[in-house]
């Protein structure tokens, strides 16, 4: 978490738009081009995607050490 907090302040400092909505559609041309839940669409050269922020289980023994 910390080099996620830290990466998330440079790319403030420089300016990055970051969106925490909800991806519905993504399409791949010259650029890539998203649509979100709330309808609003954009274009970019970059993308980042995040998946989740908790670790599925396995339900294996040992697992909790």
């Amino acid at each position: 978490m910390d080099v996620l907090k830290k990466f998330w302040e440079q790319a403030k400092k420089w300016g990055v738009e970051i969106s925490e909505s909800r991806v519905t559609k993504v399409g791949k041309d010259k650029n890539f081009s998203l649509e979100f839940e709330d309808g609003k669409k954009l274009d970019s050269k970059t993308v980042i995607l995040c998946y989740g922020r908790e670790r599925r289980k396995l339900n294996i023994p040992g697992e909790d050490k």
